[in-house]
């Protein structure tokens, strides 16, 4: 978001393209062409990755992605490099070095050398995560959980403390299973009561409320139809056999739903 725009909720939404993870059946080929850049790595949300420039940070994701698990790092040749980085950066020789420098030696992301007129890049310790039971440790899903409610507060400029952003994130949790039995997903629904809980505020006096938060997203719940359960799920749920698509689809009247979104108030 520009910070310098007290009126915008723009946002950069950043996808890694082929960022496929190499599963047990890849073939060495795919396994050392796609690579995987693992994006719940402790580096990612460290200081020294977010002061980077935004050409830094983006050849700080292809160093990773090329020299992902292989053991032999991200191979090129000196020249080869240079003129690839150049073009693809828009920059010069000049800078990419700098760029190195800033990966390398200011930051320690990675290892370069130069040997036999080819650099060598790969990647350091700092991108291994803390494994279950190590100081540290976190499962992927509650960073990701974390990201998406910080990512609605940072789009609708709501200032919040530790104490509310904990409570609303929890809430997610603790209607996780009353929105599924709805066929819903709370992580959508959560936005929405994010986004209700400050109508009517100014930009710029925007505080995040855990408890309207929640009086919000318990109104929107209420609003969904119940998914009646049918006489082919009983019969399933008796013989305990897993069937596909053998719910019953959820009908919303969307027109009405909408309107509960956009005019919920306390």
């Amino acid at each position: 978001r520009n910070q310098n725009d007290a009126g915008t909720t723009s946002d950069y939404d950043i996808t890694v393209n082929d960022n496929a993870y190499p599963w047990k059946g890849s073939s060495e080929a795919t396994y050392k062409n796609e690579g995987y850049v693992d994006l719940a790595s402790p580096v990612f949300r460290s200081g020294e990755f977010k002061a980077l420039k935004a050409k830094e940070k983006y050849l700080a994701l292809e160093f990773r992605k090329r020299s992902f698990e292989t053991g032999k790092g991200y191979k090129h040749g000196v020249r080869a490099f240079y003129d690839a980085w150049d073009k693809t950066l828009g920059v010069t020789d000049r800078t990419v070095r700098g760029y190195i420098h800033s990966l390398s030696k200011v930051c320690g992301f990675f290892s370069v050398g130069i040997k036999d007129g080819f650099f060598r890049i790969t990647s350091r310790i700092c991108f291994k995560k803390p494994a279950k039971g190590q100081e540290g440790h976190r499962f992927d899903q509650d960073m990701y959980n974390e990201q998406s409610v910080r990512m609605e507060l940072n789009r609708d400029n709501i200032k919040y403390d530790k104490t509310g952003f904990d409570d609303t994130v929890f809430l997610m949790y603790q209607y996780a299973s009353a929105f599924a039995k709805k066929h819903a997903d709370v992580k959508t629904y959560l936005s929405a009561a994010i986004h209700n809980s400050i109508s009517g505020h100014k930009w710029r006096d925007r505080s995040l409320s855990a408890p309207i938060v929640h009086y919000h997203l318990k109104a929107i719940l209420d609003g969904l139809k119940d998914v009646p359960e049918t006489q082919s799920a009983k019969q399933n749920s008796k013989s305990k056999k897993n069937r596909f698509n053998s719910f019953s689809q959820r009908d919303n009247d969307y027109g009405e739903l909408e309107s509960l979104l956009l005019n919920s108030t306390i």
